[in-house]
């Protein structure tokens, strides 16, 4: 391992290894699917957007909400919160040609979670923002974060520059 990297930095050493199971995702989004809780999903390019989740498929890749269809792939980050009433709009199941959909694998992380698990850390975004929050599970594609306010948030490591512990003090840990 690269001596020069911080080892409190649990993100290093990342490569791309297999395909997407979304295990930790799925884990974290079942109080949504049972409709608890509606969500706030921000995608790659950075658009948000309030709805409730209706189905999904891990299979295809697919998420259904009540105003539209996504693939996993395409989700950046997605927060509970408390239920909402939204319109459901039906949409039309298109069918794709497989080889067109992305194919995205995994990353296979070099970490040591006894950095990260249950412990409060902050999530350093690509974008500049920062989660802050105790890491209640991860795998190797999502992280998810229980925030001072309560909230519960499923981060994908696509969007992710850094995963850093907080100290006791509330500092970064570097």
């Amino acid at each position: 391992m690269n001596n020069e990297l911080p080892k409190v930095d649990i993100t290093y050493g990342t490569k791309r290894y297999n395909e997407r199971t979304y295990k930790t995702f799925y884990t974290g989004l079942v109080p949504a699917i049972k409709g608890e809780y509606s969500v706030r999903v921000t995608d790659i390019d950075g658009n948000t957007f309030e709805t409730n989740v209706l189905k999904t498929n891990n299979r295809s890749g697919v998420i259904v909400f009540s105003n539209r269809r996504m693939l996993l792939c395409q989700i950046a980050t997605l927060e509970l919160i408390p239920r909402q009433e939204i319109e459901t709009i039906t949409s039309n199941t298109e069918f794709f040609e497989k080889s067109s959909l992305p194919k995205p694998k995994t990353f296979h992380l070099i970490l040591n979670k006894a950095h990260a698990m249950n412990r409060n850390v902050a999530v350093i975004i690509k974008d500049g923002k920062t989660y802050k929050g105790k890491c209640d599970r991860c795998d190797y594609d999502t992280v998810i974060l229980m925030t001072n306010s309560g909230s519960t948030i499923n981060i994908m490591y696509d969007i992710v520059k850094r995963i850093v512990p907080i100290e006791a003090d509330g500092s970064l840990a570097e």
